[in-house]
């Protein structure tokens, strides 16, 4: 869900920005905004019809649970992704170092 903050920063240093290049503050901004470069390791969960009959529920509820146990920082994010279903993936992890893991049916 986006924050007030977030809501703030994107109306007035992006969209009311006049000028066709952002400053490289705003750039890094929006690069963690897009998770192209998290601060966190994300957990990018299919949460369509395919996983969900695939076991997601029950994965998710594990990983969240980890996650809080642990006491990590960590995001996961359920997700209605095409490609996660097309793939029969029922998870995708980016961490902010570059290194990706997959999980699949």
């Amino acid at each position: 869900m986006m924050t007030e903050e977030t809501k703030s920063f994107l109306i007035t240093r992006v969209l009311l920005s006049e000028s066709d290049v952002l400053p490289a503050s705003a750039e890094k901004v929006l690069q963690q905004i897009r998770r192209e470069k998290p601060d966190n390791p994300v957990i990018y969960m299919s949460s369509g019809t395919s996983s969900i009959i695939a076991g997601s529920e029950k994965t998710a509820v594990a990983i969240k649970a980890y996650i809080d146990e642990n006491g990590l920082a960590a995001d996961l994010l359920r997700l209605a992704v095409p490609d996660l279903q097309t793939s029969n993936l029922l998870s995708v992890c980016i961490f902010p170092v570059r290194i990706n893991c997959f999980s699949g049916t």
